[in-house]
């Protein structure tokens, strides 16, 4: 069974029980020109955008890992962009728009200089360009 890029297959779409090793590779292109990133998650997309702003270079491929959210991610993410003040409860969209990326990103290929792994955590997560960054998480909104 062949599924496209960046989304879940029937069977685990429909699971009832989802598993942390349950993952999506999303394709992220990006153009570092050393002034400015450029990414999309889509390379026509970028493609046009860069002809539109005159930019030129060769986009690299990234793949990044993304688990599926379980009841126990859920639960995580909520409480860390939840705050509740008596009866009134407020959620702070940003943070648990982050949360739920630092929860969910299991893998990536990004490397270091030296051609080694940079590992996936929170301070590496942190360090992303936005539009990196960004770019993933618009493709997660869209099939989350």
């Amino acid at each position: 069974m062949r599924r496209r890029q960046g989304t879940f297959s029937k069977e685990k779409q429909m699971g009832i029980f989802i598993e942390d090793k349950d993952t999506i590779d999303v394709k992220v292109f990006i153009l570092d020109t050393g002034d400015n990133i450029y990414a999309d998650t889509d390379k026509k997309v970028l493609l046009k955008r860069l002809k539109e702003e005159k930019v030129e270079g060769d986009c690299t491929e990234h793949v990044f890992k993304i688990g599926r959210m379980n009841y126990r991610v859920n639960v995580e993410v909520t409480k860390k962009s939840v705050t509740m003040n008596g009866e009134d409860i407020s959620v702070d969209p940003s943070t648990y728009r982050y949360e739920r990326f630092v929860s969910l990103v299991r893998d990536w290929t990004f490397k270091d200089a030296k051609g080694k792994k940079v590992p996936v955590n929170r301070s590496n997560i942190d360090k992303l360009n936005p539009e990196v960054a960004n770019a993933v998480l618009v493709k997660l909104d869209s099939i989350l």
